[in-house]
């Protein structure tokens, strides 16, 4: 019954075992989500198709700004992986609502949604809702991923016309190191002035093989992981630009991983969940080493069974936001009838965080982001770039980000300066720090990272995460 009356809304129809949106979505709204508090926003959840012929389906959860002015920024979301959802965003990171243990939604003080409209997709195709009936459409790539979601975007104004002249932004953290500038390379390319497009903010992003390698190796070092001999010698047989498929490379990466052990490297000084089944924790770095770092010819020296070994920091070190057993919570809430009812989602979908079926080129994970970046700048495209970098992360670690950026030969536009943070109890603190480069007498891209935060920033740190929206839309980088 649940099934024909989403059929009947939503354009869905089964055939066997397919699941087929036979015209264009309409707009979907969500009157309540289960366990959610009372809001002032509109929220809307549904599916874009983006190929009639596969019937490639996007999934997307949108949360309008609570604020008044109806002129709010759009600002796209997708996790990286690549191949993890980006629902993460909606319900752990930078949305309006953090999961709880019982399953409730708490609002989130530092959601983007106070500022702009905050447009949550799960992408590609086979991650989280989103699927296609042609399995092969699962395997896929940065250039496949890329202009899916221009597909996906263009088909999004098309449901949400009211929204066109908005300005739109794009964000993502992680390998959307990869999506982010080559989506903003696209939609220069092919945007027939449909798109109010402005830029991009870019966290913790994963962009080349190399600079990511000594960002990880240089943290472990940094935070006396690794012996210093073990490091020494990682830079004697590893040089700057070399093949990374070099097999003294590869063994010395390994001895380094080796001594490294379990430790948690999303977030080095955070604990992980040591609750239930999944231990979330260390159940995403098994996935990101077998997924993405065995491709690349790294992380063959981490253990095959990893287990936490980080001491239980105290509420108070804690913060009141972060739970690191929130994926957990999440992927049992959203496996709810009644949560994929109240999301429009098809009922019955198996949703993982991220995705076993999805199989990636794995050739894209060494291909360079920097002339992209180039490109962008040098086109003068008149783009808002900002990557930003939570300082507690290994996966890719601001010592490789800032290596890359100013590396990219950019003239420094400003000293590397200190922003703070004006905490309840202790006063102004030291919450990152930020430089800006110069092209043509203008700021190309800016930097700033955050103080005490892994790689997904707003779950570690909602409200700096948030005063970084705020000094993004402000032009304070």
């Amino acid at each position: 019954m649940l099934y024909s009356i989403l059929a009947a809304l939503f354009g869905i129809a089964s055939v066997g075992n397919s699941k087929q949106l036979v015209e264009k979505p309409l707009k979907a709204q969500v009157t309540s989500l289960p366990g959610q508090p009372p809001v002032s926003f509109q929220q809307y959840a549904g599916y874009i198709n983006i190929d009639q012929s596969s019937n490639k389906s996007i999934f997307y959860y949108f949360q309008e700004s609570d604020t008044t002015v109806q002129n709010a920024p759009v600002f796209l979301w997708t996790n990286g992986g690549p191949g993890c959802s980006g629902l993460l965003g909606g319900f752990i990171e930078q949305g309006a609502f953090r999961i709880q243990a019982n399953g409730s939604l708490i609002l989130n003080p530092g959601r983007w949604n106070q500022r702009v409209h905050m447009l949550f997709i799960e992408q590609p195709a086979g991650v989280g809702f989103s699927f296609s009936d042609n399995k092969n459409d699962y395997n896929t790539g940065d250039s496949q991923a890329v202009a899916d979601m221009y597909s996906f975007i263009l088909g999004w104004f098309a449901a949400f016309p009211n929204y066109k002249k908005n300005d739109f932004y794009i964000s993502s953290e992680s390998y959307g190191g990869h999506y982010m500038p080559q989506l903003a390379k696209y939609i220069v390319q092919h945007n027939d002035g449909s798109i109010n497009f402005q830029g991009f903010l870019v966290g913790n992003p994963y962009t080349d093989p190399v600079e990511n390698a000594k960002g990880m190796y240089d943290t472990f070092f940094g935070h006396s992981l690794v012996s210093l001999p073990a490091w020494k010698q990682y830079y004697s047989v590893c040089k700057d630009g070399e093949d990374y498929n070099d097999t003294d490379c590869q063994n010395q990466m390994a001895v380094l991983e080796g001594q490294v052990g379990s430790v948690y490297l999303y977030g080095l000084d955070w604990p992980v969940c040591n609750e239930g089944q999944s231990l979330y924790g260390f159940k995403q770095q098994q996935w990101f080493i077998e997924k993405v770092l065995k491709p690349m010819g790294r992380g063959h020296g981490f253990p095959g069974t990893l287990k936490s070994h980080h001491r239980v920091l105290s509420e108070q070190e804690l913060g009141d936001l972060f739970e690191p057993c929130a994926t957990d919570y999440l992927t049992t809430y959203l496996n709810r009838q009644d949560v994929q009812t109240a999301l429009h989602a098809v009922v019955g979908t198996e949703w993982t965080m991220c995705s076993n079926d999805v199989v990636w080129n794995a050739s894209d994970f060494n291909t360079y982001m920097e002339p992209i970046y180039q490109f962008l700048i040098d086109g003068n495209y008149n783009l808002h770039i900002t990557v930003y970098s939570g300082d507690d992360d290994s996966v890719c670690g601001t010592l490789g980000t800032q290596s890359w950026l100013w590396n990219l030969g950019y003239t420094k536009a400003n000293d590397w300066t200190s922003w703070t943070q004006n905490e309840p109890v202790n006063g102004p603190q030291v919450a990152g720090y930020h430089i800006q480069f110069s092209h043509n007498n203008k700021i190309a891209i800016s930097f700033v990272t955050i103080h005490s935060a892994g790689h997904q920033v707003p779950w570690y740190n909602a409200e700096r995460a948030y005063l970084l929206l705020e000094g993004y839309l402000g032009g304070r980088w």
